[in-house]
């Protein structure tokens, strides 16, 4: 069933197996409409339908692991992932090997949330070393908080963990 889902076979390899097809009946089986470019390669599989897990939010050069769900695709997950050794022990089945295609410039969305001092300018500091960075910010929230700091909220578009890890590092020393 893991062939039929992730395309290795065909619904038309699997009907032969069944009866043999006229030319005619090619046009009766479905073939694949979606096209989508992923990031990822599983087992040599294109165009399969894969989501970004959001509670672990892999980046370029973690390593992964896919759980099949039911209904939405291959979800993708940090291997290290909590959430997916919980499923993994009912769903063992479930879980591949998964990894990042060669040869692809990817940037993925990354949130990442500063708790700073609530004073003019914080917000522009912030931006300031995200476009220094040429990192693009996707989405953005700032909210004061009752103990005089300020809470912001960033998804920005990164292209692997080490530059996460130079924007916490800059971030760090406002």
């Amino acid at each position: 069933y893991k062939s039929v889902g992730f395309g290795r076979i065909s619904p038309k390899q699997v009907a032969n197996l069944f009866h043999k097809i006229d030319e005619k009946d090619d046009e009766l089986l479905a073939k694949p409409s979606f096209s989508r470019t992923s990031p990822f390669n599983i087992d040599g599989v294109d165009g399969l339908l894969t989501n970004i897990a959001k509670c672990c939010h892999p980046l370029p050069g973690d390593k992964l692991k896919g759980y099949i769900s039911v209904g939405k695709g291959l979800i993708v997950h940090r291997a290290d992932c909590q959430n997916l050794i919980e499923l993994a022990k009912a769903n063992e089945d479930r879980i591949i090997d998964v990894n990042w295609a060669e040869g692809k410039n990817v940037k993925l969305p990354f949130k990442i949330t500063t708790v700073t001092l609530d004073k003019p300018g914080i917000l522009s500091d912030i931006t300031t070393i995200l476009k220094d960075m040429a990192i693009n910010i996707i989405e953005l929230s700032a909210k004061p908080q009752k103990d005089g700091n300020a809470r912001q909220t960033f998804t920005v578009e990164l292209s692997g963990k080490s530059q996460l890890d130079k924007i916490l590092q800059r971030l760090q020393s406002l």
